[in-house]
């Protein structure tokens, strides 16, 4: 099917796909980042970017590599896709996917990387910083008006946690604008 072409407008088919091929890779096929990236890209396509799962693939991937900033990337993306959408009882998959990445991944991520000198750097970056509140905002944005709430004492618990595993340098490189908007400060601003 994917050599066919039949599934170039199934963002889920090629994650699906992309998971099969890092289990067990098939030679001369397409890695399984590149059907990750294949399938954010049909969602952003055919779907005005409004799949969240192909982020969660790709996020998760860079997880199990070890590649902590690419998944932290990755994550944000997937809170801006569903900050598109309002939270309903019915979202009960994605609010697990999103629970056990707020409220275990990413503090297990920020646990290891406060233990170990090469990891510490990840702690002193204002982007990866960015990207933490930019995942924390969707998540919120997701509820905001919404009739069920997302958000419980559990997840602020592991925000603060998180975010304040990070050294003061990388908090205080993310500014806010008068618009509301984070960027990082640059070298230029100084």
């Amino acid at each position: 099917l994917f050599d066919l072409g039949h599934l170039d407008k199934y963002p889920m088919a090629l994650g699906s796909l992309g998971d099969l091929e890092e289990i067990c890779p098939t030679p001369g096929r397409p890695s399984c980042v590149a059907l990750f990236r294949s399938a954010i890209e049909s969602g952003m396509r055919f779907y005005g970017n409004m799949h969240v799962y192909p982020y969660t693939y790709l996020g998760g991937y860079f997880y199990r590599k070890g590649l902590y900033r690419e998944a932290i990337y990755s994550w944000a993306q997937a809170a801006q896709v569903i900050s598109k959408y309002n939270y309903s009882r019915e979202d009960e998959e994605i609010y697990k996917e999103f629970l056990e990445v707020a409220n275990e991944i990413i503090p297990y991520i920020v646990k290891v990387c406060s233990e170990h000198s090469v990891g510490r750097t990840l702690l002193r970056d204002p982007g990866v910083y960015k990207l933490l509140l930019q995942f924390y905002d969707g998540i919120c944005q997701w509820e905001e008006g919404s009739k069920t709430p997302v958000l419980h004492i559990t997840w602020a618990k592991h925000l603060v946690f998180s975010l304040n595993k990070f050294d003061s340098c990388a908090r205080e490189g993310v500014v806010v604008d008068a618009e509301g908007e984070e960027s990082e400060d640059s070298e230029e601003e100084s």
